[in-house]
């Protein structure tokens, strides 16, 4: 694979709020290689891409803001057989390339320039409360069949609800042909396609897995198999699932698709919690989690504390329980 537009991702520092540079990079690759699409920016800065007539599309969604501050002027992405990651070599470090959310704007171009029907939604301050897909017009995705994000760690994970918000029907979870793949369901935390769905967009939505590992810290990578992986399901969900996969989320708080909450669920939605408010206290945290476990708040402050200490977050002593 080609991963010269993905390393210009990459190279585009585009904090929460300050989008453009990724925006540019998207627009003047698809104005030379895609020269079919219409494009328009919103008033929220959200990017909207539509290629083809068709009376539905198939629709791909990602977020162009990315977390980590730290980016050397010589920052540069460096690549083995395996991986790729952010280097300066005047600073002898590693950096993070913002693949969190790049790999999925990379697979949503990917796509659009694979099929001549396509539809995809590019969003702006995901990283601070999906703030951009809360104030775009829903009405954009009424021609939609349903909507992929691929805004997740590793390499096997649908995200079909977060626990008390369903994503998408079981027609179109058994449609996608997942299991082929290597993926399984899951839940997760919040992404745009949560708030479009708590908005009230009446198709199915997940969120998928797309190969970067340690986001939003200087150990970031990705790894290509996944991401490559990743891209090939997106492709093969688009060519298999031509028809309108209706659904309406289903509210019920502390009960995901498959029941109470796992434990191992639960650590990861504390993890992916915690990298996206890293001051969250205790209280914060248990508060946040307690109606999807059965754990006591002392286990699920344990748990937190553990995470912390992997990704060296500190928190005020006062906040400990």
């Amino acid at each position: 694979m080609d991963y010269t537009l993905l390393k210009q991702i990459y190279a585009a520092h585009s904090l929460s709020g300050k989008e453009g540079k990724r925006r540019k990079v998207v627009r003047d690759y698809v104005r030379k290689n895609i020269p079919d699409c219409t494009m328009f920016t919103d008033p929220a800065g959200n990017l909207f891409i539509t290629r083809g007539q068709s009376d539905t599309y198939p629709c791909i969604a990602a977020h162009l803001d990315m977390v980590c501050d730290t980016r050397s002027r010589d920052f540069n992405t460096y690549e083995t057989d395996e991986i790729l990651f952010g280097f300066s070599l005047k600073n002898r470090r590693q950096e993070s390339a913002g693949m969190d959310d790049g790999n999925g704007i990379f697979a949503a171009i990917l796509m659009l320039e694979r099929f001549p029907v396509m539809k995809v939604a590019l969003f702006t301050r995901e990283e601070v409360g999906a703030q951009g897909a809360s104030e775009c017009d829903l009405s954009w995705f009424d021609d939609c069949r349903f909507v992929i994000e691929p805004d997740r760690k590793g390499g096997t994970d649908i995200i079909t609800d977060n626990g008390w918000t369903t994503l998408c029907s079981d027609e179109f979870l058994r449609a996608t042909g997942y299991e082929a793949y290597g993926y399984k369901p899951t839940s997760g935390l919040l992404t745009d396609v949560f708030c479009l769905k708590e908005r009230g967009l009446a198709i199915s939505c997940i969120n998928l897995s797309i190969g970067y590992m340690n986001q939003h810290h200087d150990t970031e990578v990705t790894v290509k198999a996944d991401l490559v992986r990743g891209i090939e399901f997106i492709a093969h969900v688009i060519e298999t699932c031509t028809e309108v996969y209706t659904h309406t989320s289903e509210d019920d708080y502390g009960w995901g698709r498959y029941g109470h909450v796992r434990d191992y669920d639960l650590y990861d939605w504390i993890e992916d919690y915690l990298l996206y408010y890293p001051s969250a206290s205790d209280e914060e945290i248990v508060e946040e989690f307690s109606d999807c476990t059965k754990m006591s708040p002392y286990e699920i402050a344990a748990i937190a504390q553990e995470i912390r200490n992997i990704y060296y977050i500190d928190q005020p002593e006062e906040d400990k329980i």
